[in-house]
C-alpha cells in the first residue's frame, strides 16, 4: 500500500524540481538577451567604422590623391627619361 505513495510522492517532488530548473534557465536566458542586444548594437558600430575607414584608405590611395600630395610636398615630374641601351661595362678580368 505504500509503494504508490512513495511513487506519486516522487514524481511530485521531480515536477517540482524540474520547474524550479525551468524557471531558473529561463530567467538566464532572458538576461542573455540584453546582453546579445547591446552586443549586436556595437558589431554594427564597428561594421560601419569599418566601412569608413576602407572608404577612406581607397580614397588615400588612389593615384590622383597620391599625386596631389606630392605636388604639395614638391615633388615634380622628371622630364629626363633614363634608358640603358647598352650594357654597363663589366670586367674581363678578375
Amino acid at each position: 500500500m505504500k509503494k504508490p505513495f512513495y511513487i506519486l510522492s516522487f514524481l511530485i517532488v521531480t515536477i517540482v524540481i524540474l520547474s524550479l530548473v525551468q524557471i531558473a534557465l529561463f530567467n538566464r536566458i532572458s538576461t542573455r538577451g540584453t546582453l546579445l542586444s547591446t552586443l549586436q548594437t556595437k558589431i554594427e558600430v564597428l561594421e560601419h567604422e569599418n566601412y569608413l575607414l576602407s572608404e577612406k584608405l581607397l580614397i588615400k590611395s588612389s593615384l590622383t590623391s597620391i599625386a596631389s600630395n606630392a605636388a604639395e610636398l614638391g615633388f615634380v615630374n622628371s622630364k629626363n627619361e633614363i634608358s640603358l641601351n647598352s650594357p654597363l661595362p663589366l670586367s674581363l678580368r678578375q
